[in-house]
């Protein structure tokens, strides 16, 4: 039997693992659950973060100035943001996931998971390289 470890929020550091080596990274599990928030298909999503960074919200491409677990150029990820949190249907905003608006790395992608998976429900998927 996997003996499976119990994360209560805020008592682990949001990169902590979730489990065993069995287990999902936080990044996944925030980018499969804002995923399926959006009506994405989770698999899918996870998948665009393998492409996009191999799964990593530190990795940094400095051919293109991106980074982040989906890759994003900071100015982009910046506007998007602004355009989630101006969408009067959203609730809560994102400011409630990142209140101290410290961005893209946050909490091991999570923020960026967040308006990546907003950005491609609301027709901003061309902006990524892998589709």
């Amino acid at each position: 039997m996997l003996a499976l470890l119990i994360m209560v929020v805020g008592a682990a550091s949001p990169g902590a693992w979730l489990g065993t080596a069995d287990s999902v990274t936080w990044s996944e599990q925030s980018a499969r659950q804002w995923a399926g928030a959006y009506g994405l298909d989770p698999d899918w999503f996870w998948s665009l973060a393998l492409c996009e960074s191999s799964g990593s919200p530190t990795a940094y491409n400095p051919a293109s100035g991106t980074f982040g677990l989906f890759q994003f150029v900071p100015g982009t990820y910046w506007w998007l943001r602004g355009q989630l949190n101006a969408d009067p249907t959203l609730a809560p905003h994102l400011a409630a996931f990142d209140p101290e608006g410290r961005g893209m790395d946050a909490d091991a992608g999570a923020a960026e998971a967040h308006v990546s998976a907003w950005a491609w429900a609301h027709g901003y998927g061309y902006l990524w390289s892998c589709q």
